[in-house]
Protein backbone atom coordinates (compact mmCIF):
# COMPACT_ATOMS: atom_id res chain seq x y z
CA UNK A 1 0.00 0.00 0.00
CA UNK A 2 1.51 3.28 -0.85
CA UNK A 3 1.38 6.15 1.87
CA UNK A 4 0.88 9.99 0.88
CA UNK A 5 2.89 11.66 3.20
CA UNK A 6 1.89 14.13 5.52
CA UNK A 7 2.45 17.20 3.95
CA UNK A 8 0.64 16.14 0.84
CA UNK A 9 -2.68 15.49 1.87
CA UNK A 10 -5.50 17.28 1.16
CA UNK A 11 -6.17 20.72 2.60
CA UNK A 12 -8.68 21.66 4.97
CA UNK A 13 -11.30 24.41 3.57
CA UNK A 14 -12.51 26.82 5.84
CA UNK A 15 -16.53 26.96 4.59
CA UNK A 16 -16.78 30.07 5.66
CA UNK A 17 -13.89 31.31 3.78
CA UNK A 18 -15.69 29.47 0.76
CA UNK A 19 -18.84 31.51 1.92
CA UNK A 20 -17.07 34.83 1.87
CA UNK A 21 -15.38 34.32 -1.74
CA UNK A 22 -19.21 33.47 -3.35
CA UNK A 23 -20.49 36.66 -1.58
CA UNK A 24 -17.47 38.73 -2.75
CA UNK A 25 -18.01 36.98 -6.23
CA UNK A 26 -21.96 37.89 -6.63
CA UNK A 27 -21.61 40.93 -5.24
CA UNK A 28 -18.93 42.21 -7.97
CA UNK A 29 -21.20 40.72 -10.61
CA UNK A 30 -24.17 42.53 -9.25
CA UNK A 31 -22.07 45.99 -9.39
CA UNK A 32 -21.24 45.25 -12.75
CA UNK A 33 -24.89 44.32 -13.73
CA UNK A 34 -26.62 46.74 -12.40
CA UNK A 35 -24.52 50.24 -11.54
CA UNK A 36 -22.24 50.13 -14.94
CA UNK A 37 -24.51 50.31 -17.56
CA UNK A 38 -26.79 52.44 -15.54
CA UNK A 39 -23.82 55.10 -16.21
CA UNK A 40 -23.34 54.15 -19.82
CA UNK A 41 -27.14 54.99 -20.31
CA UNK A 42 -26.41 57.90 -18.60
CA UNK A 43 -24.92 59.44 -21.47
CA UNK A 44 -26.73 59.20 -24.74
CA UNK A 45 -24.72 61.21 -26.75
CA UNK A 46 -23.64 65.05 -27.91
CA UNK A 47 -26.06 67.23 -27.44
CA UNK A 48 -25.53 71.10 -28.40
CA UNK A 49 -26.50 74.21 -30.95
CA UNK A 50 -25.05 77.12 -32.66
CA UNK A 51 -26.52 80.38 -31.82
CA UNK A 52 -25.12 81.88 -34.49
CA UNK A 53 -22.46 84.28 -36.60
CA UNK A 54 -21.40 87.42 -34.83
CA UNK A 55 -20.01 90.53 -35.70
CA UNK A 56 -17.95 92.08 -32.64
CA UNK A 57 -14.99 94.81 -32.46
CA UNK A 58 -12.51 92.78 -33.72
CA UNK A 59 -13.98 90.22 -36.15
CA UNK A 60 -16.58 87.08 -36.06
CA UNK A 61 -17.31 84.65 -34.02
CA UNK A 62 -19.52 81.87 -33.84
CA UNK A 63 -21.59 80.72 -30.76
CA UNK A 64 -22.99 78.02 -29.24
CA UNK A 65 -22.74 74.90 -26.55
CA UNK A 66 -22.35 71.52 -27.04
CA UNK A 67 -21.87 68.90 -24.59
CA UNK A 68 -21.30 64.27 -23.77
CA UNK A 69 -24.49 64.40 -22.22
CA UNK A 70 -24.54 63.12 -18.37
CA UNK A 71 -20.53 63.84 -18.72
CA UNK A 72 -19.32 66.68 -16.29
CA UNK A 73 -16.88 67.96 -18.15
CA UNK A 74 -15.95 70.27 -21.06
CA UNK A 75 -15.94 68.98 -24.69
CA UNK A 76 -13.60 69.56 -28.05
CA UNK A 77 -15.60 70.88 -31.02
CA UNK A 78 -14.43 70.74 -34.51
CA UNK A 79 -15.55 73.25 -37.50
CA UNK A 80 -16.18 71.96 -40.74
CA UNK A 81 -17.71 74.52 -43.33
CA UNK A 82 -19.06 73.23 -47.11
CA UNK A 83 -20.52 69.93 -45.15
CA UNK A 84 -20.01 67.83 -42.37
CA UNK A 85 -16.59 65.34 -41.42
CA UNK A 86 -16.06 63.32 -44.33
CA UNK A 87 -17.31 66.14 -47.04
CA UNK A 88 -16.92 69.06 -45.72
CA UNK A 89 -13.02 70.73 -45.09
CA UNK A 90 -12.07 71.05 -41.44
CA UNK A 91 -11.38 74.98 -40.45
CA UNK A 92 -10.40 74.33 -36.83
CA UNK A 93 -11.30 73.00 -33.19
CA UNK A 94 -12.48 74.82 -30.20
CA UNK A 95 -12.95 73.46 -26.70
CA UNK A 96 -16.74 74.14 -25.43
CA UNK A 97 -15.48 75.40 -21.99
CA UNK A 98 -17.23 78.43 -21.05
CA UNK A 99 -19.70 79.33 -18.37
CA UNK A 100 -23.20 77.64 -19.21
CA UNK A 101 -26.66 78.98 -18.15
CA UNK A 102 -28.54 76.25 -16.26
CA UNK A 103 -30.82 75.76 -19.44
CA UNK A 104 -27.81 74.27 -20.86
CA UNK A 105 -26.86 72.68 -17.68
CA UNK A 106 -30.25 70.81 -17.46
CA UNK A 107 -30.41 69.38 -20.95
CA UNK A 108 -27.24 68.35 -20.70
CA UNK A 109 -28.10 66.70 -17.69
CA UNK A 110 -24.92 68.06 -15.73
CA UNK A 111 -24.26 70.07 -12.65
CA UNK A 112 -21.88 73.46 -12.55
CA UNK A 113 -19.77 72.57 -16.07
CA UNK A 114 -18.78 74.99 -18.78
CA UNK A 115 -20.64 73.52 -22.17
CA UNK A 116 -20.78 77.27 -24.55
CA UNK A 117 -18.40 77.72 -26.63
CA UNK A 118 -17.19 80.93 -29.14
CA UNK A 119 -15.11 80.41 -32.13
CA UNK A 120 -12.96 83.10 -33.55
CA UNK A 121 -13.17 83.38 -37.65
CA UNK A 122 -9.94 84.90 -39.14
CA UNK A 123 -9.71 87.00 -41.87
CA UNK A 124 -8.15 83.61 -43.59
CA UNK A 125 -10.67 81.93 -42.63
CA UNK A 126 -13.10 83.93 -43.76
CA UNK A 127 -11.33 84.20 -47.29
CA UNK A 128 -11.39 80.48 -47.49
CA UNK A 129 -14.75 79.51 -46.83
CA UNK A 130 -16.73 82.43 -47.67
CA UNK A 131 -20.47 81.99 -47.94
CA UNK A 132 -20.15 78.18 -47.26
CA UNK A 133 -22.47 76.34 -44.29
CA UNK A 134 -21.02 76.00 -41.16
CA UNK A 135 -21.12 72.50 -39.97
CA UNK A 136 -20.11 71.92 -35.80
CA UNK A 137 -19.53 68.23 -34.51
CA UNK A 138 -19.23 67.57 -31.13
CA UNK A 139 -16.46 65.37 -30.19
CA UNK A 140 -17.55 62.53 -27.76
CA UNK A 141 -15.42 61.96 -24.55
CA UNK A 142 -17.40 58.47 -23.77
CA UNK A 143 -16.22 56.89 -27.54
CA UNK A 144 -19.24 57.63 -28.69
CA UNK A 145 -20.66 59.28 -31.82
CA UNK A 146 -18.95 62.45 -32.56
CA UNK A 147 -22.73 64.16 -33.57
CA UNK A 148 -23.35 66.82 -35.19
CA UNK A 149 -25.26 69.68 -33.20
CA UNK A 150 -28.27 71.54 -34.17
CA UNK A 151 -28.34 74.23 -36.19
CA UNK A 152 -25.35 72.70 -38.39
CA UNK A 153 -25.75 73.50 -42.02
CA UNK A 154 -28.66 76.43 -41.19
CA UNK A 155 -25.41 78.97 -40.63
CA UNK A 156 -23.16 80.75 -43.50
CA UNK A 157 -19.48 81.90 -42.98
CA UNK A 158 -19.47 85.56 -43.68
CA UNK A 159 -18.59 87.14 -47.14
CA UNK A 160 -15.21 87.88 -48.06
CA UNK A 161 -14.67 91.62 -46.70
CA UNK A 162 -18.12 91.40 -45.04
CA UNK A 163 -19.48 95.08 -44.16
CA UNK A 164 -22.60 96.09 -42.77
CA UNK A 165 -23.35 93.84 -39.96
CA UNK A 166 -23.40 95.87 -36.89
CA UNK A 167 -21.57 95.02 -33.56
CA UNK A 168 -23.25 92.18 -31.88
CA UNK A 169 -25.43 91.90 -34.32
CA UNK A 170 -26.33 87.56 -35.64
CA UNK A 171 -25.86 86.26 -39.48
CA UNK A 172 -29.27 84.30 -39.04
CA UNK A 173 -28.94 82.13 -42.49
CA UNK A 174 -32.74 80.01 -42.28
CA UNK A 175 -32.50 79.96 -38.40
CA UNK A 176 -35.93 80.41 -36.78
CA UNK A 177 -34.22 81.64 -33.66
CA UNK A 178 -33.42 81.21 -30.34
CA UNK A 179 -35.73 77.33 -30.49
CA UNK A 180 -32.95 76.27 -32.70
CA UNK A 181 -31.04 76.20 -29.36
CA UNK A 182 -32.71 73.65 -28.15
CA UNK A 183 -33.93 72.09 -31.35
CA UNK A 184 -32.14 68.60 -30.90
CA UNK A 185 -33.15 68.15 -27.20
Amino acid sequence: MTMIPANLSTPRVDPFQVLKYLILIATSVLIYLVFIPASWAASPGIKGAIGGVHKTAEGYVIRGWACDSGINKFIAIHLYAGGPAGTGKIIKGATANWKSTPAVSTACKTRKTSHWFSVELTTKDINRFANQSIYIHGISRTRGANKLIGGSGKFKMPRKNAIGAESGSSIDNNSSGINDWFEIL
